[in-house]
């Protein structure tokens, strides 16, 4: 198993740009240890990405019930 530390990165359409702590499985492309926080003055109301960044290189990230058919896509649950 291939398990790496990352950085869990929320873009929101007000600007705001959230980047947390988390870790990684290479193998199944699973994030998790995401830790969720809420920054003040933040409005937060609507998403516009989620991606990891792993070694400088950023990948779409997904909730388990969206993930599609790709095996290289990221995906957590939520």
């Amino acid at each position: 198993m291939s398990i790496k530390n990352a950085a869990f990165v929320s873009m929101w359409e007000d600007g705001t740009i959230i980047q947390t702590p988390c870790s990684v499985n290479l193998d199944t492309k699973e994030v998790y240890n995401v830790e969720v926080i809420e920054p003040p003055g933040c409005t937060c109301d609507m998403l516009e990405r989620e991606f990891v960044l792993i070694n400088g290189v950023d990948y779409d990230v997904f909730p388990a019930w969206e993930l599609g058919e790709e095996d290289d896509e990221f995906w957590y649950w939520n």
